[in-house]
């Protein structure tokens, strides 16, 4: 017989962790070697975001250029973000194939040659075959900068290199508008057939299965789909509301939303980091993916809905003059970005070993929402007015904020049951 003290003392005794914390290795390098290598990535990410992004604010100028009607450059922009999306399904495997590094500069080569291409178009076809390659090349740099950066920093300072990453991407938005493991196989056959293989686009939808990673990624897309259609509709409800009549005057109107994604950006990652420590305090060294989650709650539900309401309403009743947009874009950017920064660094973080195929689906979903916020949100400004129109991006971002919720409780809920299940094991064999 056991000692029914000891027993009762076993029992009593506080459950070990809930979940054992994922193998996430990181690099070993020195400091400046890492602020080096976020210097790098984020530099990279200004060409690739101004081949998508720079056409935004002079539509009539290049329809009138190119002797085409505006909505036919309105479409070819959302045709861009569609290849951006599908582009993630050839850059993965080739990255798989040849090396990260190698692969980074043949992304840049490409990127510089089609960005030279759309200068010196001179018919409008080559025009959007070069726009839509240089956009296709520069989600390249989004997605192997997130993972090299995953690869380079801490979980607990994680949150703000990819803050820093994300801003300057949406930050060139604004400066727009104002204008390695590689394969190794047995014979020469298998490679190839082998290389073949990780062209399956099944490699990234695969991973939708988890219902983590695919609320995530539709929390993003969410989010994306906001953020474009602050981007894609300024020049047309800024316009005709203050009467300017250039790109460039309009253009200046996104600095407003520019710094607030910049600032969002930095504190979202910071709060991020911050959550992430006092959760491994409070589990005694326990860190799971979802913690910094917690810190984008209040710009899902109250910065980023106040900030797109009070923008589309102020602007639909003509109320505020041209303060409160600009402020109310700043808010609104602000807080997208702050919600996005856990995010980002949370799909780097669910399935470490995964992790540039999770990020790679995460961008496809993000840049078809962002297609469908470019090629829809003019038709749909004209149709209901902005203020509805932005109410219903508002809406769609805080339904954002309900899956981020959602996967936060289904993390206790898990992590509550298998404490249940780790205290009863450990209760019957001290009692055996």
């Amino acid at each position: 017989m056991p000692n029914q003290a000891a027993c009762r003392t076993t029992s009593e005794k506080p459950a070990g962790p809930a979940l054992p914390e994922s193998d996430d290795t990181v690099a070993k390098l020195p400091t400046w070697g890492k602020w080096t290598i976020l210097f790098v990535v984020c530099w990279m990410t200004l060409p690739a975001t101004f081949a998508s992004s720079s056409i935004m604010t002079a539509v009539a100028e290049v329809a009138t250029d190119f002797d085409v009607p505006a909505h036919v450059i309105t479409t070819a922009n959302a045709g861009v973000f569609i290849a951006m999306a599908v582009s993630a399904l050839i850059w993965l495997p080739i990255s798989s194939i040849i090396g990260r590094r190698p692969t980074y500069l043949l992304a840049t080569i490409m990127l510089t040659l089609s960005s030279v291409s759309s200068v010196t178009s001179q018919s409008f076809a080559f025009f959007v075959t070069a726009w839509i390659f240089g956009g296709a090349t520069g989600l390249y740099f989004l997605i192997a900068g997130q993972t090299i950066l995953a690869d380079t920093f801490e979980p607990t300072s994680r949150g703000l290199a990819v803050g820093l990453f994300l801003g300057s991407s949406v930050a060139a938005n604004s400066l727009a508008g104002v204008k390695n493991q590689e394969a190794k196989c047995g014979s020469s056959d298998n490679y190839i057939i082998g290389s073949l293989r990780k062209f399956s686009p099944l490699d990234v939808f695969r991973l939708f299965k988890n219902p983590n990673i695919i609320m995530a990624d539709f929390a993003c897309g969410l989010l994306g789909f906001n953020q474009y259609a602050l981007i894609a509709s300024i020049r047309r409800v800024i316009n005709p509301r203050f009467n300017l009549t250039t790109p460039l005057i309009s253009g200046l109107f996104y600095l407003a939303p520019g710094a607030g994604f910049l600032l969002g950006s930095m504190i979202g990652g910071a709060l991020s980091d911050r959550t992430v420590r006092q959760y491994i305090q409070k589990r005694n060294g326990l860190r799971l993916p979802q913690d910094r989650l917690n810190a984008c709650l209040p710009a899902f539900f109250f910065l980023l809905p106040l900030g797109t309401l009070v923008f589309g309403w102020s602007l639909q009743l003509e109320v505020g003059g041209m303060v409160l947009p600009v402020i109310s874009s700043f808010v609104q950017g602000f807080g997208l970005m702050w919600s996005f920064s856990g995010l980002n660094t949370y799909a780097a973080e669910v399935v470490p070993e995964r992790r540039t195929a999770v990020i790679s689906g995460k961008y496809i979903i993000q840049y078809c929402f962002g297609a469908g916020a470019v090629g829809a949100v003019v038709p749909m400004i004209d149709a209901i007015g902005v203020g509805w129109a932005f109410t219903i991006t508002g809406l769609g971002a805080t339904f954002g904020g309900v899956l981020v919720l959602a996967m936060i409780k289904k993390t206790l809920h898990v992590q509550s049951h298998k404490t249940i299940d780790d205290k009863l094991d450990n209760d019957a064999d001290s009692c055996v």
